[in-house]
């Protein structure tokens, strides 16, 4: 991964299990992502066919995953919708892209890398 000197990102730890993220394809609506999907956004502003990124609320509070991270790939025309499920949290995040196919690949891949269960929207309930 790389720092936010680099990329002319600011990455600020917010609390326990929260950081902030901002500048670079980071989208300014809303900043605050979970730990996972901050690993996540550091990996997919690296991948070319991927051009903004919209991070969602976060619902806390909800019951224990006990230690289960999953996530959801979603497709959207022009985007791909993740919905990232953390121990306690659940984050959508909104992955804008300029090729879907690659962009898909390039996440499976991050994802799979933090050791996240993956669901494709072809094997995907909503």
């Amino acid at each position: 991964m790389f720092s936010g000197l680099e990329t002319g990102r600011r990455v600020m730890s917010h609390g326990a299990s929260t950081t902030k993220r901002s500048g670079g394809k980071v989208c300014k609506t809303h900043s605050t992502c979970t730990r996972v999907v901050g690993k996540l956004v550091d990996e997919a502003e690296r991948c070319p066919s991927i051009s903004r990124i919209r991070l969602g609320y976060i619902s806390a509070g909800i019951g224990s995953a006990h230690g289960l991270c999953r996530a959801k790939i979603l497709p959207e025309p022009g985007a791909l919708l993740l919905k990232i499920r953390d121990h306690t949290f659940h984050q959508e995040v909104w992955i804008y892209v300029l090729n879907q196919r690659d962009a898909k690949e390039w996440l499976v891949r991050c994802l799979t890398k933090l050791g996240l269960k993956i669901c494709c929207s072809d094997d995907a309930t909503s």
